[in-house]
């Protein structure tokens, strides 16, 4: 009978023992997550700070659950410590509600483990709005030859006895831009956007002669809507501060004007004479940029750049007004051309401009044909760029 009562004590004691076992076993749940990268938590609370990241499919032990939470522990860091985190339901997926083995305990020193937190590969989007303003260096065009020329011979007139002023060349302006950027690769981005140049020369020259006192007046310039795209390299040289190398093409919309205008200084007469016309173009820019980064969301960005283009095919609208005591005359004319002609003048010949409905035909011209404005200019600009991103929600 006592031997009996002994076996019934062991085979109860073995029958607990196997129930713990199994009832402790079953605390571990195999859970899947479901999300491209989901938080893990300190404490289970949304607002509570994220100890880790998992990503999707990754395949998680739970020990147990609390509320709508599940308790995990990560794999120990570099210093073989282990933190207890917390992950919401409602990002993963339950795998076993069923007994599975625990892992062994891990070494002494264990091997490097894959960090939980990794870029998402094609996870997100970022865009970028870059405004940005300056000015620019025209490098030269038909126009400024012509002033050019006038300047340097105004005063050889055999009946001019003095000369005061100058006329203003198109030199300096003025640009401001706009442009939506996309990241393509982490290095590379492409932009979109539009700007306005714009720029003028306005001068005069006061005569005093034999014949008469006179002022003549020179007013010019050209403005210009580009639709520009560009393609951005961009070369991190800290965590705040960045290089930009881009170049691309654009399509230019520009108008040029040039009026002229002629005073006695008696106010015994008056004339003046203005033209304009528009034209198209394809042009290429590119330049360099350095941008510091201010915050997450905004960045100062300064730099320069080239610009090569030019307006071919210059024809538009010609009027004039001829003013005296004796008479008045005016007239206007449509489908004038600009021409450029190197005209002799005391033995020498000199670049500058002709308006005609047709080819200038003269003994003392040379080199004549239709021109072009050159839009080409050295930039200086500064401005600001937002950053925007889309990422996956958890």
């Amino acid at each position: 009978m006592k031997k009996t009562k002994i076996m019934m004590g062991f085979f109860l004691f073995m029958f607990g023992f196997l129930m713990l076992t199994t009832i402790s076993a079953s605390e571990d749940i195999r859970i899947r997550i479901t999300v491209e990268r989901a938080n893990i938590r300190l404490k289970p609370d949304i607002k509570s700070t994220v100890i880790g990241k998992a990503l999707l499919g990754d395949i998680l032990i739970a020990k147990e659950k609390s509320g709508r939470w599940f308790k995990i522990v990560l794999p120990p860091d570099e210093n073989g410590i282990q933190l207890t985190g917390f992950i919401h339901e409602s990002i993963v997926d339950v795998l076993k509600a069923e007994p599975v083995e625990k892992e062994p305990e891990p070494p002494a020193v264990p091997p490097p483990s894959p960090p939980l937190e990794k870029k998402e590969k094609g996870g997100g989007l970022e865009f970028g709005l870059l405004i940005q303003g300056g000015g620019n260096m025209l490098l030269g065009n038909v126009i400024n030859d012509h002033i050019e020329y006038w300047n340097d011979t105004w005063t050889d007139a055999v009946y001019i006895n003095s000369a005061s002023g100058e006329f203003k060349p198109i030199k300096w302006g003025g640009n401001i831009q706009g442009e939506v950027q996309m990241k393509l690769t982490p290095h590379i981005f492409i932009g979109l956007g539009a700007g306005y140049l714009a720029a003028q020369g306005n001068g005069s020259i006061r005569t005093e002669s034999s014949l008469a006192d006179y002022e003549d007046v020179i007013n010019t310039g050209y403005r210009v809507v580009p639709i520009l795209l560009n393609l951005y390299f961009r070369l991190p040289l800290s965590g705040k501060i960045g290089l930009w190398i881009n170049a691309g093409g654009g399509y230019y919309l520009g108008k040029v004007t040039y009026e002229y205008s002629y005073d006695n200084l008696d106010g015994s007469s008056h004339y003046e004479d203005e033209w304009s016309s528009t034209s198209n173009t394809f042009g290429f820019q590119g330049g360099l940029n350095a941008e510091w980064k201010l915050s997450p969301f905004l960045s100062l960005v300064a730099g320069g750049g080239i610009r090569i283009a030019s307006l071919k095919n210059l024809s538009g609208t010609y009027s004039y007004l001829s003013e005296s005591s004796a008479s008045t005359s005016s007239n206007s004319f449509t489908d004038v051309f600009l021409w450029s002609v190197e005209e002799e003048y005391m033995g020498n010949f000199y670049p500058t401009i002709i308006f005609d409905t047709e080819m200038p035909d003269s003994s003392s011209y040379r080199n004549i044909k239709k021109a072009t404005f050159s839009l080409n200019d050295i930039s200086l600009r500064i401005g600001i760029l937002f950053h925007f991103s889309r990422t996956p929600s958890e």
